[in-house]
Formats: structure tokens, C-alpha cells, sequence
């Protein structure tokens, strides 16, 4: 048996092979994977650690140890960019970003939807996303009123198209319908029922008259004296702005002439 500082052996191919005492023996050095870090000794049996900086994670082995041949146990790993779970883009919208490490996940709604929780998610460390879910809620208007005399119909969601109507006897001054935008306000404004108005009539030749040419409202023709009213004493204003009957006119009564007989 060899002496010295040749004092370990092994069996080589049925032959016994001496090496160094394990002072002497070393592997090579090792250096650190990129975005990691080492810990550790590279002489026989001393081992050394690898680690990732945040955001990496380690793919291979953690922990190699130094061997009687100056070999590693393993190859060095690898450090690579941690991940998030994928993100799925909400109903009504979208998602667009990396789910690495670091990255920005950004949300959009389409038109019409606004939207409800985070705008943007950032992938963290712990391979979990930063805010809160995210969805897209359809837009909607403000409740609209009735104006006076009138009524509205229809839905107050983004597109939705709102119908008003008047009363009878009253005229609509406005756009009869309203849609709801992405804006979340209504197109045009409110509009107005007034109440019908029929034109004003004139008094026939010889006569008078008395009323109102509101819808419902009446007006009386009278005639002077010795005059007789041919045609429509009353006449009413109806809700198409147009008064009933024909206009009356006053007659002269005409005198009766006696002949005295010689």
C-alpha cells in the first residue's frame, strides 16, 4: 500500500485506484446561475447550495455535493422567472400582458360595460396576482322622469332606447325618444306635453264671441240684434288643433213689406 498522502482508495476496473487525501481533493468551481446565488465549498464532500433572487425559482437540483473523482453530483440549475396562473379575460372584455414575474396584466371592457375591480394586476412574488377580480358590468343611465302630462317607456342599460308619449289633448315639444350612450347620459333632452291649442277664431260679420281655444274648450257665437246665426252656435277645440263644426254666420232678418189697396 502506497504511503504518504495517497492514503484513499477505491476499486477502479478490479484495480484499486489511490487518491489524494481529501484536503487535496477539489471539484471545480462553481459559478452562480444567472438572476441566483451559491453557498458553499468545493472540496470532497462539501456541498454547495443554490438559490434564486425573488421573482426566479429554481429548475434542477438545489444541492450538489463534491465527489471523490472532483466531480459535481449534478449539473447547476437553472433560475427562472417565476409565473403567475394564467388570467382569463372577463365576459364583455379583454386581458393583455405576460403572467411572469413583474409583469402587468392590463383589462379592458368593451363598449357599453365599465368596469368593476382592478385595471391592472401585477404578477407578485408568492406566484399570486396583486388587486382583486375584474368583470364587466353593463352600463346604465340615470332613471328618467315623466314629464307633466305625459308618460316614458323603456330601459335605462347602455343602448336602450326610451319612448315618451303625451296625454291626450297635449303636443309633444321635443324628440319623442332618448338612447342611453356609453357616456352613461342620455341623447337630447327631456321633453315637454303642452297643452293643444287651436287657432284663433273670429267673430262672424255681425256677431260675437266668447271662450277659450284650449283643447276641451268651447266657444259661443251669438249675432246681433236683428240678425239670425246660420250654422254652429258652439264649437270645440279637439285634440288634433282643429275645432269642430263650420264657422256660423250672422243673416240680416229681412223686414216684411205690407201694400196698401187703394
Amino acid at each position: 500500500m502506497p504511503t504518504g498522502d495517497l492514503a484513499y482508495s477505491r476499486l477502479v476496473a478490479s484495480e484499486r485506484v489511490f487518491y489524494p487525501v481529501r484536503d487535496e481533493i477539489q471539484c471545480p468551481p462553481l459559478n452562480a446561475p444567472a438572476n441566483g446565488m451559491k453557498f458553499g465549498g468545493n472540496e470532497y464532500l462539501e456541498t454547495v447550495t443554490f438559490a434564486c433572487t425573488t421573482g426566479y425559482e429554481i429548475v434542477g437540483t438545489s444541492t450538489l455535493v463534491c465527489q471523490a473523482d472532483q466531480t459535481w453530483s449534478d449539473t447547476v440549475p437553472t433560475c427562472v422567472r417565476s409565473q403567475c396562473p394564467i388570467l382569463q379575460a372577463p365576459a364583455n372584455g379583454d386581458v393583455t400582458g405576460s403572467n411572469e414575474y413583474g409583469s402587468t396584466a392590463t383589462f379592458n371592457c368593451e363598449v357599453g360595460y365599465r368596469l368593476e375591480g382592478s385595471a391592472t394586476r401585477t404578477c407578485m412574488a408568492s406566484k399570486t396576482w396583486s388587486g382583486i377580480e375584474t368583470s364587466c358590468v353593463l352600463k346604465t343611465c340615470p332613471p328618467l322622469h315623466a314629464p307633466d302630462h305625459g308618460s316614458v317607456s323603456g330601459g335605462n342599460s347602455y343602448g336602450d332606447v326610451v319612448t315618451y308619449s303625451c296625454e291626450t289633448g297635449y303636443d309633444m315639444l321635443g324628440t319623442p325618444s332618448r338612447t342611453c350612450q356609453d357616456s352613461q347620459q342620455w341623447s337630447g333632452n327631456q321633453p315637454y306635453c303642452l297643452k293643444v291649442h287651436c287657432n284663433t277664431l273670429n267673430p262672424p260679420t255681425a256677431g260675437s264671441i266668447l271662450g277659450g281655444n284650449e283643447y276641451g274648450e268651447s266657444v259661443q257665437f251669438s249675432c246681433w240684434l236683428g240678425h239670425t246665426l246660420t250654422g254652429n252656435r258652439n264649437r270645440t277645440c279637439q285634440e288634433d288643433g282643429l275645432w269642430s263644426g263650420q264657422q256660423p254666420s250672422c243673416v240680416g232678418k229681412t223686414k216684411k213689406t205690407t201694400s196698401l189697396l187703394d
